[in-house]
């Protein structure tokens, strides 16, 4: 397929433009250079009304922002990683309003192709409170403020996929009550969380913010209680890995798998991209394992059918490199 093809499938065209399609054009590339010359700036976007304060002006200070050999040995276990989440928060996050009882927290976003509220940076911080709170114990003494926050970035990735209406190009609803949202939000929203500014999923976010909520789930899963919020979450989690499957995956019309179903291939998001055209850096196959193994675990309790997470259409075949599966 054509170059100008696989640049009108990229995720951000008609957003920012060509120009910000992340590496080589790789399905057409012909191995001669092109000219390197930069394309015309796009204009600069609309300010929008009353605009959301920044976050707090908070600047990190301490050896987590610079690890040495030195910081790493003179430091209580998770006190680095910590520091840093803690930093994330304070510095590039801010809260809104979440049914009235509880927050949602937003990651903040500027540079580039991002500004506002965009899913990969929502991604990266609802992936961070799932990996603390799988590593620190549950004794910790930062444990509950570990999961809160966790909870208020999961209700900030929901509120995205509540507010997701437009060209989404998932045309199965799958998460939220009685199955009336999208799991997989649009890529970018203003920074009050109130409008669509990019439309269609980003799988680089997606697929973060899901291993976030899947580890969020697995942390918690032996409390005694559990967190109130936690059937909620895992059902919203094992929902979200079924639709990061079917709409932000591609069978092949004739390669297939050792067990004779067809190989998969993560698409540029729910929008773009496929077998014709896509960008190797947006492949997390560990993740895909992860997904799997939850669907397998959780299907009897939130699948159609005890055997769905086993299905023929299962992360099984989703091929991100040369192996024949996962």
């Amino acid at each position: 397929m054509g170059s100008e093809m696989c640049i009108r499938d990229s995720a951000y065209d008609g957003e920012k433009g060509a120009q910000y399609l992340v590496g080589p054009q790789v399905a057409s590339y012909s191995g001669v250079p092109e000219d390197a010359s930069p394309p015309p700036p796009s204009p600069p976007p609309a300010i929008s009304p009353s605009p959301l304060p920044p976050p707090s002006p908070y600047q990190p200070t301490g050896d987590f922002m610079t690890p040495t050999l030195s910081s790493w040995m003179n430091t209580s276990a998770h006190e680095l990683s910590l520091a840093r989440y803690t930093a994330l928060l304070d510095m590039l996050t801010s809260t809104v309003d979440f049914r009235s009882t509880n927050d949602a927290r937003v990651v903040h976003s500027s540079g580039g192709a991002a500004g506002g509220i965009v899913s990969e940076g929502q991604g990266y911080g609802l992936m961070l409170a799932g990996l603390l709170a799988a590593a620190i114990p549950s004794s910790h003494p930062s444990r509950t403020f570990v999961l809160q926050t966790g909870l208020e970035l999961f209700l900030g990735w929901r509120l995205m996929c509540e507010l997701t209406e437009n060209n989404s190009c998932q045309e199965t609803l799958m998460c939220g009550e009685n199955d009336t949202h999208e799991c997989l939000p649009s890529w970018k929203f203003d920074d009050a969380v109130t409008a669509e500014i990019g439309t269609g999923s980003a799988p680089d976010g997606d697929e973060d913010a899901i291993m976030g909520m899947l580890l969020l789930v697995l942390a918690t899963r032996d409390d005694d209680p559990r967190p109130p919020w936690w059937t909620e979450l895992a059902q919203w989690t094992y929902k979200s890995c079924k639709s990061f499957l079917f709409h932000n995956s591609l069978p092949h019309s004739t390669l297939m798998a050792s067990n004779g179903e067809p190989l998969r291939i993560l698409r540029l998001g729910s929008c773009w991209g496929g077998w014709d055209c896509n960008n190797p850096s947006y492949h997390a196959p560990g993740h895909y394992r992860a997904f799997r193994d939850y669907m397998v675990d959780f299907a009897p309790t939130f699948g159609s059918n005890a055997a769905e997470g086993a299905s023929p259409v299962s992360y099984t075949h989703l091929r991100a490199h040369e192996t024949d599966s996962y």
